[in-house]
């Protein structure tokens, strides 16, 4: 599996840890440690919610930009209508 670990790693100093960043959006930290070494993707909705725990510093589309979040956020906004 292909590692693109910079955002993510950006994400673990804004919030303070693997261990606060896990807590934060509801994994264990080992969870964390799999997606910074590349062993495991890290599933959308905790993408999404590394965005917004972010304030938007770390982007979806920077963790996984194999997914086309253009049709995700605008399924999202669509919703929200």
């Amino acid at each position: 599996m292909v590692k693109n670990n910079t955002f993510l790693e950006m994400a673990i100093k804004k919030i303070g840890s693997q261990k606060k960043l896990a807590d934060e959006i509801g994994v264990v930290q080992s969870c964390v440690w799999k997606w910074l070494h590349g062993e495991t993707r890290i599933p959308l909705d905790k993408a999404m919610n590394i965005e917004l725990l972010t304030k938007g510093q770390v982007k979806c589309e920077e963790l996984r930009p194999d997914i086309n979040w253009s049709i995700l956020r605008n399924k999202k906004a669509t919703n929200a209508n």
